[in-house]
C-alpha cells in the first residue's frame, strides 16, 4: 500500500520535513504515483520506522464516510446480483427456444412435416 508523504509522516509519528531529510540522506526512498506525487510504500516506511506494538494491533476506525461507502457498495452488489439472476433467466429461456425441435409435440412424439402429412407419410 502506498501512503502520501503527509500520511506516512503521521503513521511514523514524525514531520514531513523529517521524511524529506531522510530521503536526502538516503535512508528512505520515495516513489511517484500516476499524478507525479511522492508516495512511500508502507513496507519501506516500516523498514525505517518500526511500527509501535499498540498501533499494529489497534483496530482501524470506521468513520461515517466509510460506512456510507460500504452501504453504497453493498447496494451496488445487490443490484449486480439481481441483474445476473435476470440475465441467467433470459439465457435459460433462450436456450430452451434454441433447443426446441420444430414439429416436436410436448409428449415427445414427432409430427410429420407438411409434405408427409400431404402425402400420408407418418
Amino acid at each position: 500500500m502506498k501512503l502520501s508523504i503527509a500520511d506516512a509522516a503521521k503513521e511514523a509519528g514524525v514531520t514531513r520535513q523529517t521524511l524529506y531529510k531522510m530521503k536526502e540522506a538516503g535512508k528512505i526512498t520515495f516513489e511517484q504515483d500516476a499524478r507525479g506525487k511522492h508516495v512511500v510504500d508502507t513496507a519501506e516506511l516500516y523498514r525505517v520506522f518500526q511500527p509501535a506494538p499498540s498501533t499494529a494491533t489497534k483496530a482501524p476506525e470506521v468513520d461515517n464516510r466509510s460506512e456510507v461507502e460500504i452501504r453504497f457498495l453493498k447496494d451496488q452488489l445487490a443490484e449486480s446480483q439481481e441483474m445476473n439472476r435476470r440475465q441467467q433467466a433470459t439465457i435459460d429461456r433462450l436456450t430452451q427456444l434454441l433447443e426446441h425441435r420444430p414439429g416436436a409435440t410436448p409428449g415427445g412424439t414427432t409430427r410429420a412435416g407438411f409434405w408427409g402429412r400431404l402425402f400420408g407419410k407418418k
